[in-house]
């Protein structure tokens, strides 16, 4: 409700600039009125929300559909926002023809990311965020 009564006050000033831009200043240019930007921007936000949900739609389902990876998953892995963060990690699993030091770098990747991704969400975090080198 918030935030429509906000779009309404932004569409309400754009169309009183507008008509000042027209009435006062007698502006009849070649310009987008402010009032159309408004709504352009809010337009392009909502298209950009859109592709954004259909993108993130599209990689979970991806990964479900990967047998590699879909057995360790969390089932509730395409509902994770930034809001309601996800809290899990996966583990690096030895498979054949992958070496134990392969294996071992690739796990401390890992935790190096997962600690930059905590460090860099955390409230308290200012300055370098990465590379994760405690």
């Amino acid at each position: 409700m918030f935030y429509r009564i906000c779009v309404f006050i932004q569409f309400q000033h754009a169309a009183l600039k507008t008509l000042h831009d027209v009435l006062i200043d007698g502006i009849l240019g070649d310009y987008t009125p402010c009032l159309s930007n408004v709504m352009l921007k809010e337009e392009a936000s909502n298209v950009l929300t859109e592709k954004e949900t259909h993108r993130k739609r599209n990689l979970v389902t991806a990964l479900f559909d990967d047998p590699a990876v879909s057995g360790s998953l969390p089932s509730n892995l395409g509902n994770a926002t930034l809001a309601n963060p996800l809290d899990w990690i996966t583990n690096i699993v030895q498979v054949e023809g992958i070496s134990d030091n392969a294996v071992r770098e690739q796990r401390n990747a890992l935790r190096c990311c997962v600690q930059a991704i905590n460090r860099f969400m955390d409230p308290c975090c200012c300055g370098l965020k990465f590379p994760c080198n405690s």
